[in-house]
């Protein structure tokens, strides 16, 4: 039998396929490979946010993440709106967007009371590519870029900067959805 996928179709379908393999865990190892170049030190792989607080080189994220302070009145509409929603997050610890807005995306999942457990969060090289996940199958041309999900289907992403504030660019995101 000899079955034809759209390119469309065969992106979902493998959007779908390392969705649900990521967060059950079984996509490889959970782990990162460290580099330093020019002073930097570039982490890719799979991450936690314990990692990057706790490694004390990367000296941009605590204060990024402790300065952030969302609208509060913004977090009681998105709270209505994030049941079954989960994010892949992609960056680089070598991109000032990455190290300027993911510390700030991470805050707000938190006061969003979004546990790690509906997150993923990978670094890339400075080419925008790992070892360890593929990140052509959700098309990732910069960093950081956070993709929203509902059940399982993509419905919107974050690219480099909000176009407002990351908060309401999330909740003009679940909005639509």
């Amino acid at each position: 039998m000899n079955l034809k996928f759209s390119k469309n179709a065969m992106y979902l379908i493998g959007l779908n396929c390392l969705l649900i393999l990521s967060i059950s865990g079984c996509i490889g190892p959970k782990e990162f490979s460290k580099k330093s170049f020019k002073n930097q030190i570039i982490l890719e792989g799979r991450v936690q946010k314990k990692q990057l607080a706790e490694y004390k080189k990367l000296k941009w994220f605590s204060p990024n993440y402790q300065s952030y302070k969302p609208d509060t009145a913004i977090l009681k509409l998105l709270i209505a709106k994030t049941e079954g929603i989960s994010f892949i997050m992609f960056g680089g610890t070598w991109c000032s967007d990455t190290q300027r807005e993911l510390p700030k995306f991470l805050a707000l999942l938190e006061h969003l009371q979004i546990g790690s457990n509906r997150y993923e969060m990978w670094m890339l090289d400075m080419k925008k590519e790992s070892k360890y996940v593929n990140q052509k199958i959700f098309d990732i041309q910069y960093v950081p870029t956070f993709l929203v999900f509902k059940e399982g289907k993509e419905i919107g992403r974050i690219i480099e900067k909000p176009k407002q504030s990351l908060e309401l660019d999330l909740l003009e995101i679940l909005s639509k959805n």
